[in-house]
């Protein structure tokens, strides 16, 4: 018996509010805004100075390039590009090198519950056609870097504690590591007197994490950062909000009862909270977000290479598709 069977139509219907919101043939999406903190000066912590880039993802609906001004703005911030946007999809960077204005001194920092103030900074982004149309969006961010640790098998296969640090890698052209499978090498003995691996957990095989591109690179290093005691709870709103009625009313005491217990991480679980308020507040109320994957609970065990199960899925079903989506 699967003690939560999954719903299998809670992801269909809107969800969200609609809005109409007029724009002209380009229409600006929601910009991802990355922050960098140059952590140690001198071998000291600094947090005097931040990095600020922003990508602008634009859509021109037309079948003709669209020229304009593309400005973005927060808190006494503002840059403005003139760009022409070709139709379709397409993405607009604006980073420190080009814009001084993005390198910020003495920045408010977003700290999570416990350690400080959630700072937030609030951006408009909008562009402007020639011919006076506009389309424009908001969003909030938080000054802040964050780096965990890993344990990662380098070249020589000894397992090495590291610190990676996302915002260093996601610029990077190459994968910082690679997966890949191999016999069990760690084992112990149960109470019958069998060995059984302490890796795998008797599977038959390792999956590994391991460096797969020589020597370390920049993202990943020694510990560097100021280290945080983080403190949890898992997030189950699959059960009373099957339905999505996530209203911020309806969410906003569940945070504050985090804040208050001490907690600064949310575990999103199975990534069932996709609604915008849930970050918001997560924003506001120093919680920083784990999400796991999109998640039935049926068969949730069965690794993805178990070529028998996959094979009864296809005698059963005509076709499946799936989709995850990394946040």
């Amino acid at each position: 018996m699967d003690w939560i069977p999954a719903e299998r139509d809670r992801d269909s219907g809107l969800w969200q509010d609609v809005r109409l919101v007029p724009s002209g043939q380009v229409k600006v999406g929601d910009a991802h805004v990355i922050t960098a903190l140059p952590l140690l000066q001198n071998g000291q912590m600094d947090t005097s100075q931040a990095n600020v880039s922003i990508t602008v993802p634009l859509e021109n609906g037309s079948d003709e390039a669209k020229r304009g001004k593309l400005t973005a703005s927060f808190e006494g911030v503002e840059i403005t590009k003139e760009i022409s946007v070709a139709p379709g999809k397409q993405s607009v960077e604006l980073k420190p090198a080009d814009f001084p204005q993005l390198r910020l001194l003495h920045p408010r920092l977003w700290w999570p519950n416990g350690y400080g103030k959630p700072e937030l900074y609030h951006l408009k982004v909008a562009f402007a056609e020639d011919n006076g149309e506009a389309s424009t969006a908001t969003s909030q961010f938080g000054v802040r870097e964050i780096t965990y640790e890993l344990s990662l098998f380098d070249s020589h296969g000894q397992l090495r504690r590291v610190e990676y640090s996302p915002t260093e890698g996601r610029d990077r052209a190459t994968p910082q590591w690679m997966f890949r499978m191999m016999e069990c090498v760690r084992f112990r003995k149960t109470g019958s007197g069998t060995r059984r691996c302490v890796d795998c957990h008797g599977r038959g095989r390792c999956a590994i994490v391991a460096s797969g591109y020589g020597p370390w690179s920049g993202a990943i290093s020694g510990d560097q950062g100021q280290r945080r005691a983080h403190r949890s709870a898992r997030w189950q709103l699959g059960m009373d909000d099957a339905r999505k009625r996530v209203s911020r009313e309806h969410l906003e005491p569940y945070f504050r009862l985090h804040r208050d217990a001490g907690l600064n991480i949310i575990r999103n679980w199975v990534g069932q909270s996709t609604e915008e308020t849930f970050y918001d507040l997560a924003d506001e109320y120093g919680q920083m977000v784990w999400n796991d994957f999109w998640d039935s609970t049926q068969n949730y065990n069965v690794e993805a290479q178990d070529r028998s199960f996959s094979s009864r899925m296809r005698k059963t079903r005509s076709s499946a598709t799936a989709t995850i989506h990394l946040s």
